[in-house]
This record gives structure tokens, sequence and C-alpha cells, in this order.
């Protein structure tokens, strides 16, 4: 396994178990987090924050890696995103396409299949 391989396996997994820590360790200083929802967003705290928010202001959310292509210092993970916020669900297959530069993911670039919907969820976070 290549070690963006590594770093990306590792920075999906922290963020699926929101161990903040763990991806603070595995996220730049000036990453960058580029999201249909929020925009564009600069900086480790603000990725940490924003994946923060999606566990700690829903009432529930959780995600699962389906795929991972990892090319180079690049690396496209397809996951599904569900979640309960209120009245609305998420269930979103989404694409984090990530920069990796030695042990650090340097940029996150969301892509979702509904953005209105997945715009609808987050409304009220």
């Amino acid at each position: 396994m290549t070690a963006p391989a590594r770093v990306a396996i590792a920075w999906l997994e922290a963020r699926a178990r929101c161990d903040l820590p763990r991806l603070g360790e595995l996220t730049a200083d000036d990453a960058v987090w580029d999201s249909p929802v929020d925009g564009l967003l600069h900086g480790r705290d603000a990725v940490l924050n924003e994946v923060r928010r999606g566990f700690s202001e829903t009432d529930a959310f959780s995600t699962e890696l389906l795929s991972l292509d990892v090319r180079d210092s690049h690396a496209i993970a397809t996951v599904r995103n569900t979640g309960r916020n209120g009245g609305a669900v998420l269930d979103s297959v989404q694409q984090l396409h990530l920069d990796i530069a030695g042990t650090s993911v340097t940029g996150v670039r969301i892509v979702v299949d509904d953005p209105d919907s997945v715009e609808r969820f987050w409304a009220g976070v």
C-alpha cells in the first residue's frame, strides 16, 4: 500500500469515528475544505469543525466508505452519509476528493449526488 493510500484510509477512518485528535494529526494546518453546502473554508480548525458539526449538531450521522481510488497524491473516496436532523433525513452518496502531501490531507473537495437534499438536511445545523 502506498503512503498516500495509508494517509487517506487513516483520515477517512478518523472522520468516520469523529476522532478529532487523530483527524487533526492527519490534516495540514493550511488544509482547504470545499463543500457545496458551506463553500470554501481554510485551515485545520475549519476542517475539524465541519466534521464535528456533522456528528454533534444532528440527531444522528454516520458515514460508510464504499470505495477508495488513490493515484499519486490524490484520493477519491466514495462514501454513503446517512443521518437525521429534526424531520430531515440524509441518505447521500458522495465523493470526497482528498489531496495528500506527505502524512497530511491538504484538501478535501466534496461532490454530492443531490445538492438540494443535502443542503436542506444541513440547513438546520
